[in-house]
């Protein structure tokens, strides 16, 4: 959708800003999250924060670039 980095790049992002909140996530949840969206670095950083501070984990990093992607979308 943002026409960012490949996945494996993306993937790298991911598990970068899981460990910095340390998030408690599945095995493989980086590159599961890498395929499921195309989100830029700030998008990535700002969804994996959000759900420290909600205490979550997966579902919450979901909902956060889903919410930020939609917020995106009716920008433009």
């Amino acid at each position: 959708m943002w026409g960012t980095q490949p996945t494996l790049i993306s993937k790298d992002i991911w598990a970068h800003h899981i460990k910095k909140n340390k998030l408690k996530l599945g095995r493989g949840a980086s590159l599961k999250l890498a395929r499921m969206f195309d989100a830029p670095p700030r998008v990535i950083a700002q969804s994996c924060e959000a759900a420290m501070l909600l205490d979550g984990g997966i579902d919450d990093i979901i909902e956060q670039v889903q919410e930020k992607s939609s917020v995106e979308f009716w920008r433009i």
